[in-house]
C-alpha cells in the first residue's frame, strides 16, 4: 500500500463516527434559527412551503417579487400558481426524492414567465409526507435565448 493510500485510509477512519450528539463547544443550531430565517428571506431563489394537500402556507419575498407582488401571493394552492395535476407530484415523490420541471406561469402584469421548479418533500419522523419546499427560479431570459437561437438556426438552414 502506498503512502497516499495510507493517508486516505487514515482520513476516512477519522470520519467514520458521525453523530449528532451535543459535544462541548458544538454550535447550538436552535440558537441560529435567525440564520435560517435570513437564508430563506434573502435567498436569490423563490421559495414556497406547501402542505401535503398543496396549500401554500409561506413564501419568501424573492418569489413574491419574481411574480410581481409586493407582499404575499394571492394564491392559496400551488396548482393556482403552477398549472399541473398535484397527483403527479405525490406519485413522483414516492419514486424519488425530488421532482424537477419547467413551467409557464402568470406574472401579475399578465405576461407569462418561464420558471424551473424543484419540489423537495418534507417528511415527518414517521416518514409520512408533511409537505414540500418548492424552489422556483425565473428562466424566462434563458427560454427567450433558446427560442432566438432556434430561429437563427432555422434561418441558416433554409
Amino acid at each position: 500500500m502506498s503512502q497516499n493510500d495510507n493517508r486516505m485510509k487514515s482520513n476516512l477512519n477519522k470520519y467514520e463516527d458521525v453523530s449528532f450528539e451535543r459535544e462541548e463547544g458544538m454550535v447550538d443550531m436552535e440558537g441560529h434559527l435567525d440564520w435560517y430565517k435570513k437564508a430563506f428571506e434573502w435567498s436569490p431563489i423563490g421559495i414556497a412551503f406547501i402542505d401535503a394537500k398543496g396549500d401554500i402556507f409561506h413564501t419568501n419575498s424573492t418569489l413574491n417579487q419574481m411574480l410581481g407582488y409586493a407582499e404575499s401571493l394571492p394564491f392559496k394552492k400551488i396548482t393556482d400558481l403552477i398549472k399541473f395535476d398535484f397527483k403527479v407530484i405525490e406519485n413522483a415523490v414516492k419514486a424519488s426524492d425530488h421532482l424537477n420541471g419547467e413551467y409557464q406561469i402568470d406574472h401579475s402584469s399578465g405576461q407569462m414567465i418561464w420558471v424551473q421548479v424543484l419540489f423537495t418533500p418534507i417528511l415527518l419522523p414517521d416518514n409520512s409526507l408533511a409537505g414540500f419546499a418548492v424552489h422556483i427560479m425565473d428562466i424566462t431570459s434563458n427560454k427567450k435565448a433558446e427560442q432566438e437561437l432556434e430561429s437563427t438556426e432555422k434561418l441558416t438552414l433554409a
